[in-house]
């Protein structure tokens, strides 16, 4: 063979070279160093808050409303689950669209309970995180109950801004802390995070019937 043969076939290898994927997102991972999973129930905690389950995320009535539930930062975190669009995905990873669900009954859902952003309050021109959302389905019709996670000072934080659909405006935000005039402090879009972190619950059960 030629030198000029061979330079002929290395260079016709070297370009017909399969491209290098791009690398995944980072994974998300609990208190305990470990993956954070889908088919496991955490308790979303203040990050820079040492007590346990003793405080962090769960469901709360808000004012004279029965449903939907709304969440806020209280005295006893409840369980959530994550769950990837890519439903076939078992570990969660940053800056990916998932749902945020309580999978256990309340007293506005026998079955699971979905996260979602709500329209502007009138009283207050928040736009809170409420329940009465939809698991899956990722489109315009369900653009409102996505979330994502992402990495922030030491810990992690939630953001909405979801890529489930293209065609669809919508303004990110971090989600942060508004306390009301009834001092809780509810989950809400702002430019304020709230630095969280995750504890896998060892428990099946979860606090019911909020």
């Amino acid at each position: 063979m030629t030198p000029l043969a061979l330079l002929f076939l290395l260079l016709v290898a070297f370009t017909t070279r399969p491209a290098r994927g791009a690398e995944p997102p980072e994974e998300v991972r609990d208190t305990s160093g470990k993956l954070v999973r889908k088919a496991s129930n955490y308790f979303i905690l203040p990050y820079s808050i040492t007590c346990g389950t003793r405080c962090g995320i769960a469901l709360l009535r808000a004012g004279n409303k029965t449903c939907p539930l709304e969440l806020a930062e209280q005295d006893e975190a409840m369980q959530f689950r994550f769950v990837p669009a890519n439903f076939k995905k078992g570990v969660i990873r940053v800056s990916t669209d998932l749902n945020v669900i309580h999978t256990f009954p309340t007293n506005c859902s026998s079955s699971v309970t979905v996260w979602k952003v709500g329209e502007v309050d009138a009283a207050t021109g928040e736009r809170f995180v409420t329940t009465g959302g939809v698991q899956g389905n990722p489109g315009p019709q369900t653009i409102h109950n996505w979330f994502k996670i992402e990495k922030f000072e030491n810990g992690y934080k939630l953001v909405y801004c979801p890529t489930v659909c293209e065609s669809c405006k919508v303004v990110c935000k971090d989600i942060g802390i508004y306390p009301d005039e009834d001092r809780n402090s509810r989950l809400a879009l702002s430019d304020v995070p709230f630095e969280v972190k995750f504890q896998r619950a060892r428990s099946r059960y979860g606090k019911a019937n909020a």
